[in-house]
């Protein structure tokens, strides 16, 4: 999908736990595949990239405390750049568990766009859990603190969040196929252009060419991590 600037109407915001979620209305349709995200950039140079998930005619974001404090006060319109990257592999299998970092809950969330049946999400943000109420699927998913969390018992496998967020669970397991990342910690132009997000000798860039991996694909970065003193 091209990707291309446009402005977007806030419609709403609701304050949970650890941050906020914002509701924009674009001015045109926009179509994005889960796991695309985008630049929302507003106005006294707050910007950020974020992952999506679609509500009707709206696209809604999850704003952690950090990117959005609560003195900000959201103005009427904010500039989306987007869908940015290629979005997130299918999973292997249909056991699924999802461990998930504070700011990525919307990440997540638009994994359900891609697997079918139930997920396990293993998370320190109590936000997930209250979305997945307002989102009246509670009883279809559990959510779990990320201690409790069992490699055995999945199929199939997504770590969500920084990179320093995944590393220590790659340094445990190793690149096996069954696990697949995604981040946006190294991001920085959004557009491939800057090298910042290259993981590696791999030469992959989380912005275009991810921001989600099977391990498989990046198996050179993983031993570099793994090896990592």
């Amino acid at each position: 999908m091209t990707s291309k600037y446009f402005s977007a109407f806030i419609n709403s915001s609701i304050k949970l736990e650890k941050g906020k979620v914002v509701s924009f209305i674009p001015k045109k349709a926009v179509e994005f595949d889960p796991g695309q995200f985008f630049l929302i950039s507003f106005p006294k140079n707050l910007r950020g990239f974020s992952f999506p998930w679609r509500v009707k005619k709206s696209i809604v974001f999850y704003l952690n405390s950090e990117a959005l404090n609560d003195n900000y006060e959201l103005p009427k319109y904010a500039g989306l750049i987007g869908p940015l990257g290629k979005g997130f592999p299918k999973p292997l299998g249909k056991r699924i568990g999802v461990l998930v970092e504070d700011a990525y809950i919307m990440a997540a969330l638009a994994l359900r766009d891609v697997i079918k049946g139930k997920v396990a999400y293993f998370t320190g943000n109590e936000d997930l859990g209250l979305m997945l109420q307002l989102l009246k699927e509670g009883d279809n998913n559990t959510v779990s603190p990320l201690e409790e969390f069992k490699f055995s018992e999945f199929s199939s496998i997504y770590i969500i969040g920084s990179i320093d967020f995944i590393k220590p669970f790659l340094k445990r397991y190793g690149a096996k196929e069954n696990i697949t990342i995604a981040s946006l910690s190294k991001v920085s132009c959004g557009l491939g252009f800057c090298g910042s997000c290259i993981l590696g000798k791999t030469g992959k860039r989380l912005c275009v060419d991810g921001p989600g991996f099977r391990l498989s694909e990046i198996k050179e970065w993983v031993k570099e991590v793994v090896h990592e003193s």
